[in-house]
C-alpha cells in the first residue's frame, strides 16, 4: 500500500497483491487524505475496498494492482494538502 499526493489534486492509493490468492486487508491510519467512504478505482477495476472507521478494509483479488482515490473529500482536507 502506497499513497501519492500531487499538490491539491486527489491523492492516489496504490494497493498491490502479488499473491496467488485473494488477500483481506484491514489497514489503520491512511492520514487525513482518505475520509470514511467508498473508493474509486482509476482504471475501472471492480473492488470492495473502502475506508470505514479510519481503516482501509476489504479484499483484493490475486495478482491485482489497484489505483484508488477517495470518492469525495471535504474542503478542509483539500486545503490541508
Amino acid at each position: 500500500v502506497f499513497i501519492r499526493r500531487f499538490g491539491a489534486a486527489r491523492p492516489v492509493l496504490a494497493v498491490l497483491n502479488n499473491e496467488d490468492r485473494p488477500v483481506s486487508l484491514s489497514i489503520r491510519s491512511l492520514g487525513d487524505a482518505f475520509a470514511d467512504g467508498e473508493l474509486t478505482e482509476l482504471t475501472g477495476k471492480a473492488h470492495d475496498l473502502a475506508v470505514r472507521n479510519g481503516r482501509l478494509s476489504g479484499q483484493i483479488a490475486a495478482r491485482t494492482l489497484l489505483a484508488l482515490t477517495p470518492e469525495t473529500r471535504s474542503a478542509e482536507a483539500i486545503a490541508r494538502n
